[in-house]
């Protein structure tokens, strides 16, 4: 397991696991809806950055019309996974985001 409080983006693996990540929102995709075993929800794509680099950040349901480019957002029990090559953060059904600002 990581050490949730020095975590950085640079650090990030898909073997990355239960993660909290303090970053910036530099872009935000367009919302899709998405059906999924457990019934339709919104899901989009955001790049956030910290000092060491950018990732994806994947977003799902309510939080997907809360999050905005510029905001800070700190992420807690998400994991790391691999899409078409590239790392992006996942918050999952149990992990948590929140906006700073």
């Amino acid at each position: 397991m990581l050490d949730l409080e020095k975590t950085k983006i640079i650090h990030l693996s898909t073997a990355s696991k239960n993660v909290e990540i303090t970053g910036e929102v530099r872009q935000i995709g367009n919302i899709r809806d998405v059906s999924t075993r457990y019934g339709p929800s919104k899901v989009v794509d955001a790049i956030i950055e910290d000092e060491t680099g950018e990732i994806t950040l994947v977003v799902w349901g309510d939080l997907t019309e809360k999050i905005k480019e510029g905001s800070k957002v700190k992420v807690t029990k998400s994991y790391v996974s691999e899409w078409n090559g590239k790392l992006q953060l996942n918050v999952g059904r149990f992990g948590k985001l929140l906006i700073i600002n």
